[in-house]
């Protein structure tokens, strides 16, 4: 929309539409930079004391394999996906649907996966 209003009306009010357009850019960086963590998400921390930088491995970790499809977008967002794919790559653990799920997304096969290799080489309880 904005596109639109901005190509329509920059022959007439070229100063105006570019102000426009970095305010509305401005705008979305700001939205870009903050990732909303939900409480229930991380239920053992305090949400507000979570650096997003220094604890992202375990950010995108709980948010992949336990948040929701608008909490996995915003995530790709805020950290990138080479990010997420090497902090998910490098992950000691992830549940089959996570594994499987990030597999797809990054277009990458399980086998190069942290955890994929960890579960093979460790055996599973034995029943008796």
């Amino acid at each position: 929309l904005l596109l639109i209003i901005t190509k329509s009306y920059l022959s007439k009010y070229p100063y105006i539409c570019e102000e426009i357009t970095v305010k509305f850019l401005l705008i979305i960086l700001i939205f870009k930079m903050n990732l909303f963590l939900r409480p229930t998400l991380f239920w053992d921390t305090d949400v507000n004391s979570i650096d997003l930088e220094k604890q992202k491995s375990a950010v995108i970790q709980r948010i992949f394999t336990r948040g929701n499809l608008e909490e996995f977008y915003q995530a790709l967002e805020y950290y990138g996906k080479e990010t997420c794919k090497d902090t998910l790559l490098d992950s000691r653990w992830l549940d089959e649907k996570t594994l499987s799920f990030c597999s797809v997304i990054f277009d990458t096969p399980i086998s190069q996966f942290r955890c994929y290799t960890l579960a093979q080489s460790n055996l599973g309880h034995l029943n008796y």
